[in-house]
């Protein structure tokens, strides 16, 4: 049943295409709404609504438009054709399939709507078997869907260039540890240096202070002619002060 709805059903032939795109971003290791967004809606110049399936970013601010094409009808088709002429037309026709889906990927521009786009939309097309019959079938295909910048993949090679994406991801990420514990280090020398100016005024202020202090007790208690032993000579010639001196003065 599923295999007929697929040959004839045009929507659930896109809503399987999009399934299986959707496990492979999973398989990937991207992260959804973070490195990839699913039909992320944005319009054209023309102020025509434009929905990619995916929109998958990458590192530098840049983006690469993911978009599943399904022709699955004319390829059961050459698949189940008994007459060697029939599968001949089929296959004709699954060509014909594929590339209409490219011009019509081209004729979008998605690669000019969507903000910091590579410039190419990768196609793809959700099953190896379609894919190699097609670009077997047509030696040009692949080339002239490229001049259209447009990129066929099946779901290996989709796979590869999302793995792509996620070590470029995973490779900014250890960019960006790096790069904010270089800074977070830099500010820490900065302040540190500035901690260590503070620190050599203190000790030049502390320095300072006891060289004066030392001044002051000499003309307090122990220096030559100091001002206890003169107080205390007048207490000895008969002068009653109302308060004595302490005792860790004298």
């Amino acid at each position: 049943e599923l295999a007929r709805a697929l040959r004839s059903d045009s929507k659930k032939q896109g809503n399987w295409g999009e399934m299986i795109l959707g496990n492979l971003l999973q398989a990937s290791g991207l992260t959804e709404g973070r490195d990839y967004v699913v039909q992320a809606g944005t319009e054209d110049g023309e102020g025509r609504r434009l929905i990619p399936d995916v929109v998958v970013n990458l590192p530098g601010n840049r983006a690469v438009i993911v978009d599943s094409k399904v022709s699955l009808t004319a390829f059961t088709a050459y698949v189940a054709a008994d007459d060697a002429e029939e599968q001949k037309r089929m296959l004709r026709e699954h060509v014909a399939s594929v590339r209409r889906h490219v011009k019509e990927l081209s004729q979008k521009r998605y690669d000019k709507v969507v903000k910091n786009s590579i410039g190419y939309v990768l196609m793809f097309i959700p099953g190896e078997a379609p894919y190699v019959a097609a670009v077997s079938a047509d030696e040009r295909l692949t080339a002239d869907a490229y001049a259209q910048r447009v990129i066929l993949l099946n779901p290996t090679n989709l796979l590869m260039a999302l793995q792509l994406a996620y070590n470029l991801w995973q490779s900014e990420m250890q960019s960006r540890s790096v790069g904010e514990i270089y800074t977070s280090a830099e500010r820490l020398y900065k302040k540190f240096t500035l901690f260590a100016q503070n620190f050599v005024q203190i000790g030049r202020g502390i320095r300072q202070l006891s060289d004066v202090y030392e001044r002051s007790e000499k003309q307090l208690t122990t220096g030559r002619g100091n001002i206890i032993s003169q107080l205390e000579g007048w207490k000895k010639k008969g002068l009653t002060p109302p308060a004595d001196i302490p005792d860790a003065l004298m």
